[in-house]
């Protein structure tokens, strides 16, 4: 059985020194995909979408949630290849100022701070309208 010796002590420090982005090879796809569909579509927001969406389109409620999930789907394509080209550990602002600049990455995150606002406001009226039901 070969064993391989561990790499210098130089050798380790020159990376942690001159690296200026994430660690090489810490996620796999899996990870990564993973972490898209999670940030992509949270589960709360999809449950909770339901009855609304059956309410609404009936029994065209799985071919939107097909549409979605291509969709999705898609946009991790996209996100896992150009995550090579990021090492940031910034998020999807760091993708949109690779890509478009800082000044559309800063009103990206200016429209999700307002998205995520919303979300926090809509699950709340969610929370309170199905509190209400138990009492």
């Amino acid at each position: 059985m070969k064993q391989s010796s561990p790499p210098s002590p130089a050798r380790v420090e020159s990376q942690e020194t001159t690296s200026s982005g994430l660690r090489a090879y810490r996620l796999g796809v899996l990870a990564v995909a993973f972490f898209v569909t999670a940030a992509a579509a949270p589960i709360a927001a999809v449950v909770g979408a339901s009855p609304v969406l059956f309410a609404a389109s009936g029994p065209g409620t799985p071919v939107i949630y097909g549409i979605a999930a291509l969709l999705i789907a898609l946009f991790s394509v996209g996100y896992l290849r150009m995550s090579r080209e990021v090492t940031s550990a910034a998020g999807f602002v760091a993708y949109i100022a690779k890509g478009l600049g800082t000044r559309w990455a800063t009103g990206a995150a200016g429209v999700a701070v307002l998205t995520y606002l919303a979300l926090q406001s809509g699950l709340w009226s969610q929370f309170g309208v199905f509190a209400q039901q138990l009492a």
